[in-house]
């Protein structure tokens, strides 16, 4: 499978490390000392279930990497709008984007580009960041749960599964799958969950 994951950062890199070790073929767009580290040395993860370091493209020209199977759009939400029109190149008329980034509107922007059938919504358990320029801390979790926006069961989400299956989760109507994420997001959910965290409430 070609992935591209566009916010290469500690949940994008993260996620993107273990695709690239289960031997798909990772794109990482980033930006900074964060993309020169990993275009000279690769991307090492420093992991509570094991280090590695995997060698994967990187770059910050997204015309560059052509259409791809799936998006990993781990960018922040302020940046959600601009990102996605930066990607255009790499969404083809197969690719699904599947977004794992807090907040509540993200998918509904990313449907706006690029349509409803190619977007999926997940929410992330996964602590990790960057804890220099080319390495990814991880210290909690691991889990990705993702599925069509309307909450149906998914072939598609199913072919797009990741580490071993184990990623991949069809459940129920949409209202009660986003909760988790906005209850810990949400300024009036009082509490201030870890960066790019999601924890049930």
């Amino acid at each position: 499978m070609r992935v591209a994951v566009v916010g290469a950062g500690g949940v994008g890199g993260y996620i993107g490390g273990r695709l690239a070790l289960a031997g798909n073929e990772v794109v990482l767009i980033a930006r900074g000392a964060h993309l020169k580290a990993i275009q000279a040395e690769g991307l090492k993860v420093r992991s509570i279930k094991g280090d590695f370091q995997v060698r994967v493209m990187a770059t910050d020209q997204p015309e560059t990497v052509g259409p791809v199977d799936l998006v990993i759009f781990a960018v922040k939400s302020y940046d959600t709008e601009s990102a996605a029109a930066q990607i255009k190149p790499v969404v083809g008329p197969n690719t699904a984007v599947l977004t794992v980034q807090n907040g509540v509107d993200n998918e509904e922007k990313l449907v706006r580009v690029f349509g409803p059938d190619r977007v999926l919504g997940g929410v992330v358990y996964i602590d990790s960041y960057i804890e220099a320029p080319g390495v990814i801390a991880h210290t909690d979790g691991g889990r990705v749960v993702f599925a069509e926006l309307d909450g149906r069961p998914s072939e598609r989400a199913g072919r797009r599964g990741i580490w071993r299956g184990r990623a991949t989760t069809s459940f129920g109507p949409r209202t009660t799958r986003w909760w988790p994420r906005w209850s810990a997001s949400s300024p009036s959910s009082g509490r201030r969950p870890p960066p790019r965290r999601v924890r049930p409430a």
